[in-house]
């Protein structure tokens, strides 16, 4: 199943409603992280962008 840029947009909308820490995994390491409430949206979604 491939996802579209709208529809990964959407799930970490749904995703930061309910968390409290976010953290980007790439290749097994955690290449960011940050509380929700000081999350950099724009910096989240490039790690979304394919």
């Amino acid at each position: 199943m491939t996802l579209t840029g709208v529809q990964l947009a959407n799930l970490m909308h749904s995703a930061l409603e309910l968390a409290d820490r976010c953290l980007v995994i790439e290749g097994g390491r955690i290449v960011h992280e940050a509380r929700r409430n000081s999350l950099d949206q724009e910096k989240a979604r490039s790690f979304l962008t394919v």
